[in-house]
Parts: C-alpha cells; structure tokens; sequence
C-alpha cells in the first residue's frame, strides 16, 4: 500500500507541474505575441 500511495502522490505532483507549464505556456506565448505585435 505504501508503494501504492507514493506513486498516486507522484501522479499529482506530476499532474500540478504539467499544469503550471501549460499556464507559463500560455503566458509567454501571449508576452512574445505582445512584443512581436509592439515591433
């Protein structure tokens, strides 16, 4: 059972850090978009 819950713990840890990319994606995505569109 221990194994059983490290491993669900590391899923979610996982699954929080693709979000967090996916959210600075879109940030930077939208900040390079603005400068292209200020030069």
């Amino acid at each position: 059972m221990a194994n059983q819950s490290e491993e669900f713990a590391s899923t979610q840890e996982n699954t929080q850090v693709s979000g967090e990319l996916t959210f600075n994606d879109k940030v930077v995505q939208k900040t390079h978009w603005n400068c292209n569109g200020k030069n």
